[in-house]
């Protein structure tokens, strides 16, 4: 099963926060923040380990249904660990109070 994390257009500190583990106690150390400074700059830790993001958009409105599995797969492959989706309601609600989802 292909693993991507999902950032739904949101500041990145937010989006970083979201997809972090919660603490395990309520006192918070260093070691289990999911931003931390190293050598003067922000790192990311995603399990413990340092995490760069490799992103890309992916526009699923602009590209067939029966693409979507493929051309993810082929991300992938590309390296990107990260997908940013843009929700385009007005493609998810046709006709005013009535939504699609599927």
């Amino acid at each position: 099963m292909q693993k991507f994390f999902l950032l739904l257009v949101l500041s990145t500190p937010l989006a970083i926060l979201l997809f972090s583990q919660p603490a395990e106690s309520s006192q918070s150390t260093s070691a289990n923040q999911p931003i931390q400074l190293v050598n003067g700059y922000p790192q990311f830790q995603l399990h413990g380990q340092p995490f760069f993001s490799h992103s890309t958009a992916f526009f699923y409105n602009r590209i067939p249904r029966d693409e979507w599995a493929s051309s993810l797969v082929k991300l992938k492959e590309m390296g990107i660990n990260t997908v940013d989706l843009y929700i385009a309601w007005n493609w998810h609600e046709p006709e005013e109070g009535k939504l699609d989802f599927d």
